[in-house]
């Protein structure tokens, strides 16, 4: 398993558990990539 599929399955598995963490995530990971093009 690459770690491209494992993050994507991790997500996958987030997403299942805990909807909140997963939103949580994305906006982390969204500020990040601004953060990153600054």
């Amino acid at each position: 398993m690459s770690s491209e599929e494992r993050k994507h399955w991790f997500q996958k598995e987030q997403e299942n558990k805990n909807p909140v963490l997963m939103k949580l995530n994305e906006v982390i990971h969204k500020i990040n990539m601004e953060l990153s093009t600054n």
